[in-house]
């Protein structure tokens, strides 16, 4: 497999230069706002980002979607959701 550095990488790479918070789908959702075309996919972006040194692993791992909690069976698990204090008022 070879990997070749083409005009989509070096505009990736440029425009992370520029906005060094952003990520591949922003990066590659950037220029397609602006109405160029011929670009790399936001994947592809991710990748190139990541083989440059752009994104760190310990700053992924920061940025993770939450992980829910689950269990293997059914009822193994209750959950209620918390609605605030509620107050009952005498009803005799």
């Amino acid at each position: 497999m070879s990997i070749t550095i083409d005009a989509g990488a070096i505009q990736s790479l440029t425009v992370r230069n520029d906005n060094p918070s952003w990520g591949g789908r922003m990066i590659h959702d950037y220029p397609v706002n602006q109405g160029k075309d011929n670009l790399p996919s936001s994947r592809t972006c991710c990748n190139i980002l990541s083989r440059n040194g752009c994104i760190l692993q310990e700053e992924s791992l920061k940025h993770q979607a939450f992980k829910r909690f689950s269990r293997k069976h059914c009822n193994d698990l209750w959950q209620t959701d918390f609605k605030g204090a509620t107050y009952q008022t005498a009803s005799w």
